[in-house]
């Protein structure tokens, strides 16, 4: 209704308005899209909002929103639609352009891709919380199912061929691609902990956006948006992190 957030602690009779500190940081009120509760604290609890206010799009609360802090870190600029923590504290966030997850006790958020295409993420859930998938639904393009976040990753990667879409590639030591990567709406990240080698052959079209880190596996990277402003070139970024 646009007037703030609410508890009830006796089943609906009394409610106390919980959003005192939210106003402060940076919160719209009016688009709060979902609230996650974790299920062996039902003290602690999670928001997502929609719109497009820089930096507003998690919150979580750890005394039942008498207190919030604001958790959106590096997500992009586009509306959060739903949330789901998984028993290890993580938390998982559906975007209107796919999925991010951030591990618990880690200030910043992860491509989760997992060849989802870019399109709005309605809801997160475990088949059951001992499967090893999660599945979510999506606005326009159905149901999908994928793995469970794990922080493993391959050793190595070669990479060719043509892609499209938004993809995360990330190995504990060397990267070799010839990729051709496509057009608009393409975004590309790779991630290594050695070398990334770009072979004969690898091309960024224009409006395409490649980005390229070495650096441990799990580290943060750019999730920013290509806007309309940039539209018009290409955005190749080669980013030399420290351990």
């Amino acid at each position: 209704m646009g007037t703030g957030l609410w508890r009830t602690d006796d089943g609906g009779d009394i409610w106390t308005q919980i959003n005192s500190n939210l106003l402060s940081l940076n919160y719209d009120s009016a688009k709060i899209t979902d609230i996650e509760i974790d299920r062996f604290n039902d003290d602690h609890v999670y928001i997502s909002c929609a719109g497009t206010i820089p930096n507003s799009k998690v919150y979580e609360s750890t005394n039942a929103g008498a207190v919030w802090t604001n958790i959106s870190f590096n997500l992009p600029n586009v509306p959060v639609f739903c949330l789901l923590r998984d028993p290890s504290g993580g938390l998982y966030a559906g975007t209107s352009i796919g999925v991010y997850y951030k591990r618990a006790g880690i200030d910043y958020w992860e491509p989760f891709y997992n060849e989802l295409p870019p399109v709005p993420v309605t809801q997160i859930v475990f088949e059951e919380e001992e499967s090893i998938f999660v599945h979510c639904s999506t606005f326009g393009r159905g149901l999908w199912r994928t793995l469970k976040y794990s922080s493993d990753c391959a050793e190595h990667l070669n990479l060719t061929g043509n892609p499209v879409g938004r993809t995360y590639f990330e190995v504990s030591n060397n990267i070799n691609s010839n990729q051709n990567i496509q057009g608009p709406g393409t975004h590309i990240i790779l991630s290594a902990g050695n070398k990334i080698t770009l072979t004969e052959g690898m091309n960024v079209k224009e409006k395409a956006v490649f980005k390229a880190y070495v650096q441990p596996c799990g580290g943060e990277v750019d999730l920013s948006v290509q806007t309309s402003t940039d539209e018009s070139k290409s955005r190749p970024e080669l980013i030399q992190k420290k351990d």
